[in-house]
Protein backbone atom coordinates (compact mmCIF):
# COMPACT_ATOMS: atom_id res chain seq x y z
CA UNK A 1 0.00 0.00 0.00
CA UNK A 2 2.95 2.23 0.65
CA UNK A 3 4.83 1.78 -2.68
CA UNK A 4 1.30 2.36 -4.58
CA UNK A 5 1.04 5.83 -2.38
CA UNK A 6 4.41 6.82 -2.98
CA UNK A 7 4.64 5.46 -6.87
CA UNK A 8 1.64 7.36 -7.56
CA UNK A 9 2.82 10.57 -5.70
CA UNK A 10 3.16 13.93 -8.28
CA UNK A 11 6.37 14.70 -6.00
CA UNK A 12 8.00 11.12 -7.21
CA UNK A 13 7.12 11.46 -10.89
CA UNK A 14 8.71 15.41 -11.28
CA UNK A 15 11.62 14.62 -8.10
CA UNK A 16 13.21 12.00 -10.07
CA UNK A 17 13.68 13.63 -13.72
CA UNK A 18 13.82 16.39 -12.61
CA UNK A 19 16.17 16.52 -10.01
CA UNK A 20 18.23 13.48 -9.65
CA UNK A 21 20.31 14.12 -12.41
CA UNK A 22 21.92 17.51 -11.33
CA UNK A 23 23.80 15.22 -8.97
CA UNK A 24 24.92 12.38 -11.28
CA UNK A 25 28.48 12.45 -12.93
CA UNK A 26 27.42 10.83 -16.39
CA UNK A 27 31.56 10.62 -16.96
CA UNK A 28 31.84 8.13 -14.31
CA UNK A 29 29.98 4.86 -13.49
CA UNK A 30 26.60 6.46 -13.14
CA UNK A 31 24.40 3.39 -11.80
CA UNK A 32 26.16 3.47 -8.79
CA UNK A 33 25.55 6.80 -8.06
CA UNK A 34 21.40 6.40 -9.41
CA UNK A 35 21.73 3.51 -6.55
CA UNK A 36 23.19 5.71 -3.98
CA UNK A 37 20.54 7.77 -4.55
CA UNK A 38 17.58 6.12 -4.78
CA UNK A 39 18.79 4.32 -1.57
CA UNK A 40 19.06 7.74 0.25
CA UNK A 41 16.09 8.96 -0.95
CA UNK A 42 14.07 5.63 0.04
CA UNK A 43 15.74 5.67 3.80
CA UNK A 44 14.62 9.25 3.94
CA UNK A 45 11.23 8.80 3.15
CA UNK A 46 10.79 5.62 5.10
CA UNK A 47 12.23 7.43 7.90
CA UNK A 48 10.04 10.64 7.52
CA UNK A 49 6.80 8.96 7.08
CA UNK A 50 7.64 6.97 10.72
CA UNK A 51 7.82 10.04 12.17
CA UNK A 52 4.36 11.02 10.97
CA UNK A 53 2.98 7.86 11.44
CA UNK A 54 4.43 8.25 15.21
CA UNK A 55 3.30 11.82 15.47
CA UNK A 56 0.12 11.14 14.02
CA UNK A 57 -0.36 8.45 16.94
CA UNK A 58 0.77 10.69 19.93
CA UNK A 59 -1.63 13.09 18.66
CA UNK A 60 -4.36 10.81 18.10
CA UNK A 61 -4.05 9.82 21.68
CA UNK A 62 -4.22 13.31 23.41
CA UNK A 63 -7.05 14.15 21.61
CA UNK A 64 -8.88 11.34 22.93
CA UNK A 65 -7.66 11.87 26.52
CA UNK A 66 -8.77 15.96 25.95
CA UNK A 67 -11.98 16.23 23.70
CA UNK A 68 -12.79 19.31 24.79
CA UNK A 69 -9.39 20.48 24.02
CA UNK A 70 -9.47 20.16 20.13
CA UNK A 71 -13.02 21.50 20.26
CA UNK A 72 -11.98 24.24 21.90
CA UNK A 73 -9.21 24.98 19.26
CA UNK A 74 -11.10 24.26 16.11
CA UNK A 75 -13.88 26.35 17.54
CA UNK A 76 -10.88 29.52 18.04
CA UNK A 77 -10.01 28.92 14.62
CA UNK A 78 -13.13 29.00 12.93
CA UNK A 79 -13.95 32.40 15.42
CA UNK A 80 -10.23 33.46 14.22
CA UNK A 81 -11.16 32.83 10.23
CA UNK A 82 -14.47 34.77 10.70
CA UNK A 83 -13.15 38.02 12.00
CA UNK A 84 -10.17 38.16 8.90
CA UNK A 85 -13.39 37.49 6.44
CA UNK A 86 -15.24 40.16 8.37
CA UNK A 87 -12.25 42.74 8.49
CA UNK A 88 -10.99 42.15 5.39
CA UNK A 89 -14.12 41.76 3.15
CA UNK A 90 -14.64 45.11 0.89
CA UNK A 91 -18.55 45.78 -0.22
Amino acid sequence: MVFLVAGTSPKAWLFFPLIFPQFIDFSTNYIVQFFILITTYVVLDFISLIGYALLAQKLITWIKANPKTINTISASVLVIIALIIVVTQQY
